[in-house]
């Protein structure tokens, strides 16, 4: 059976995993580290394609590279992923490369930075160690790599959103600007190789687990590149498959604190009114907190009003001219 590590490698606590939110935690008072959704939807979709799968946060675990480099040594992968940020880009790198050193198998980068790169930034990088860019959504990519290269199932030219070595060691960029719109079909999170403990609510330190409802930013913000990674459709997870994805967290992993992870989790109204009268109606009312962002527009009192019966906790980060609702 091929194995296959997924990884967030030691370093500073940064928020990876993310199109636009690859923030500094360790120097923040107002951030706290997310769930590696990205890692876990990865290993979720590999492990039902029959791999075996090693995930680790080591960032977030404040782990050594030497427990990185033993982990390497014990476990043998034939594909190691790294999940990158534009600001540890270069350090990663140089872990990347420690790894190659140690155990010869496929590396992978993945990351925000890494979507359609223009050739003048990659030339800026060392990246001879490196087998294949991972610039897309984790969760529809990861297992068709190694299908293509361990199974001989499909090509790698086929594979959107990434970029991969030919013969003659050049990088290859497949289709970019291209995404899956049915996301009830993605197993969930694969929360048990993931250190739930880890991922907790700043205030209370209880477990919080992220949910991504949505993918995807209409708007045009000039400092956020969401629009340009996830695409400027919204394309959103149906009410009862959120639900859902509640429902074993809560039972399974005992998690009652929830992050809806969205570039706009108020955008439908219908959506979210749909998705709290779900909970309502249902065993977890009352017993789970919940966090969202949310622009101004659209935002509706109506909205507003079902979420705040919805949990005792309601954290909407949107501008002054929210607070003007009524």
């Amino acid at each position: 059976m091929y194995k296959i590590m997924l990884i967030y490698p030691p370093g500073k606590l940064y928020q990876r995993g993310e199109a636009r939110s690859q923030g500094n935690i360790e120097d923040s008072s107002a951030t706290s580290m997310r769930a590696c959704n990205d890692l876990g939807y990865g290993a979720a979709v590999l492990l039902k394609k029959g791999y075996d799968v090693f995930l680790r946060d080591y960032q977030t675990e404040k782990a050594s590279e030497a427990d990185l480099l033993s982990d390497v040594k014990r476990y043998k992968p034939n594909l190691l992923m790294l999940s990158v940020t534009n600001a540890t880009i270069y350090e990663d790198i140089a872990i990347a490369d420690k790894i190659a050193e140690s155990h010869r198998c496929k590396i992978a980068l993945e990351g925000a930075i890494f979507y359609d790169p223009e050739k003048e930034m990659l030339d800026l990088l060392d990246l001879s160690n490196i087998d294949f860019l991972i610039g897309g959504e984790v969760d529809f990519i990861i297992h068709k790599i190694a299908d293509a290269v361990f199974k001989q199932d499909g090509q790698l030219k086929s594979i959107d959103n990434v970029l991969y070595k030919n013969s003659e060691g050049q990088f290859i960029s497949t289709r970019f600007h291209v995404w899956n719109e049915d996301l009830d079909t993605q197993p969930f999170p694969a929360r048990q190789l993931m250190n739930n403990q880890l991922y907790v609510r700043p205030d209370t330190g209880r477990p919080m687990a992220t949910i991504q409802t949505s993918r995807g930013c209409p708007a045009n913000c000039i400092y956020c590149l969401s629009p340009e990674i996830s695409g400027q459709k919204v394309r959103f997870r149906s009410p009862l498959n959120v639900y859902e994805e509640m429902c074993e967290c809560f039972y399974k992993y005992h998690i009652k604190d929830f992050f809806f992870k969205a570039d706009t989790f108020t955008i439908n109204p219908q959506w979210v009114k749909e998705l709290c009268h779900l909970i309502i109606d249902s065993p977890l009312y009352k017993k789970i907190h919940f966090t969202a962002n949310s622009r101004v527009r659209p935002l509706d009192e109506d909205t507003l009003l079902l979420m705040k019966k919805l949990a005792a906790l309601l954290s909407l980060l949107a501008s002054r001219a929210a607070m003007k609702l009524r």
